[in-house]
């Protein structure tokens, strides 16, 4: 990925993110997100949200992040990160964009989940 497109997606600050509900629909939602490697990352409630539970059923997923005329859209799968120290470490990324978010402050990041949504494609307009 060219460092236009990381520069557009660590500047911007909310996404959109689509996933594929159990019975078929599609759930979209904004969220604020950090962007690493041509993945996104973010965080979402344990098992009472759309997001979390749909991402159990069906791992595809994509994320638009947009400005005026500028836009970047991954295609691909989301995990639930599990990794102790991989979650540290995007820990400590979410805190240097969103300092603000009082739920960064533990470390175990109770109620809520860290995904990633890889992709398997990724598509840009204007940046």
């Amino acid at each position: 990925m060219d460092d236009s497109v990381k520069s557009f997606m660590n500047h911007e600050m909310e996404m959109c993110l689509a996933t594929v509900r159990r019975d078929g629909r599609p759930h979209a939602v904004p969220l604020g997100f950090i962007y690493e490697a041509g993945a996104v990352y973010f965080l979402t409630s344990e098992s009472k949200s759309v997001t979390a539970r749909s991402i159990a059923v069906n791992q595809r997923a994509v994320a638009v992040v947009h400005k005026d005329e500028r836009a970047v859209i991954v295609e691909g799968s989301a995990r639930f990160v599990k990794d102790r120290v991989e979650i540290e470490r995007l820990r400590g990324l979410f805190l240097g964009k969103y300092p603000y978010w009082s739920e960064l402050k533990d470390p175990e990041l109770p109620g809520r989940v860290l995904v990633e949504a890889r992709a398997d494609k990724t598509l840009t307009w204007g940046v």
